[in-house]
């Protein structure tokens, strides 16, 4: 099997997210779909290695590095929406 640097790996996870996330439903239309009574919202930071000098990725509140994902959720528990990953330092409130 042939290695790849981890540049191209970062190049390649990049560009499929990207175009995954072009296809995917924004929040006012999943939940005028599911239409759900409530819904659940949560945060998490999603630790990674740090790249670089970014302190933007940095979490003051975690003392760690990653990024901040949104999810909402129906009442039973069936994902709905993930936000898009922000800087690690991004307030919850904020994202």
């Amino acid at each position: 099997m042939a290695s790849i640097s981890v540049g191209t790996a970062h190049a390649y996870v990049t560009a499929v997210v990207q175009h995954l996330s072009g296809r995917a439903p924004g929040l006012p239309r999943v939940l005028r779909e599911a239409d759900p009574d409530h819904v659940l919202l949560d945060g998490t930071l999603a630790e990674c290695d740090r790249v670089g000098d970014s302190r933007a990725d940095f979490s003051q509140k975690h003392r760690r590095h990653g990024v901040n994902v949104q999810v909402v959720a129906d009442p039973t528990g069936n994902l709905l929406w993930i936000s898009p990953a922000l800087p690690g330092r991004t307030h919850d409130l904020t994202a």
